[in-house]
């Protein structure tokens, strides 16, 4: 009878530390796919931020001086945008990456989240 006592407290244990080490894998992969699915997200928030500021720009020169508009946009959080008006290019950074658009004119002024307004003055499309 001690034997079979013995035997089952071996199963047992065997069963929890082979269950114990199928959830820390599931956890492990789980936890490498949420991450992948992030940044997926993030790249893709970054890569339309881009597409749309270059939208809303680049149309606004081409109607010319005294043109006006207001848009929304909603930036996500830990993006970066920086305009170079040497190179004429729209960048936008995020932590899993960039993109960068080109720019038909020179701009001034910095996007927010929420309502901008566009205004052309001469050659500058002035932000704010």
């Amino acid at each position: 009878m001690a034997n079979a006592k013995a035997q089952v407290s071996v199963e047992w244990i065997a069963f929890t530390a082979f269950s114990l080490l199928v959830f820390l894998v599931a956890t492990a992969v789980s936890f490498t796919y949420w991450r992948d699915v992030q940044n997926l997200q993030a790249s893709h928030a970054g890569v339309s931020l881009c597409q749309q500021l270059a939208h809303e720009l680049n149309p606004a020169v081409s109607f010319g001086s005294g043109f006006a508009r207001s848009f929304e946009l909603s930036l996500p959080l830990a993006v970066e945008m920086e305009f170079n008006n040497l190179e004429r290019r729209l960048y936008v950074t995020w932590s899993a990456g960039g993109c960068s658009r080109p720019l038909l004119a020179n701009v001034t002024g910095r996007a927010r989240d929420g309502l901008n307004f566009i205004r052309v003055d001469n050659v500058t499309v002035v932000l704010n």
